[in-house]
């Protein structure tokens, strides 16, 4: 079963989404591969990466002009140079977004706390 390459991305080509295999040209490859913010990852023949982690510039024909004039391409292509660049993250960002969001529970508990002593002292 083929999946995004993507770190929380699960995009399978049965949902609808263009999925582009890793480039040949090891220079590109490695940009991709750094870009995906995955550690000792080494692609294979089968790895691919979905529309969604790239702009709409890095399409032979961008997806949201083709869309206004109610064009549906047989086959979405990707520009000869093109990198992904959209929701690409690392395990150590979903981490720190993951404390940000306790913190800011205990704050707003404290606030709280704090409000309501001083309402009944």
């Amino acid at each position: 079963m083929v999946c995004c390459a993507a770190i929380n991305c699960s995009t399978q080509p049965k949902h609808g989404i263009p999925m582009f295999k890793f480039p040949k040209d090891l220079q590109r490859r490695k940009i991709w591969v750094q870009l995906l913010k995955r550690n000792k990852y080494t692609p294979n023949n089968y790895s691919r990466l979905c529309a969604k982690h790239f702009a709409p510039d890095q399409f032979v024909l961008d997806p949201r002009i083709a869309a206004s004039v109610g064009y549906k391409p047989k086959r979405t292509d990707l520009v000869p140079d093109a990198v992904p660049s959209k929701e690409l993250m690392s395990y150590g960002t979903e981490i720190a977004k993951k404390k940000s969001r306790d913190s800011t529970a205990i704050e707003k508990r404290r606030r709280f706390q704090v409000q309501y002593w001083l309402r009944t002292s």
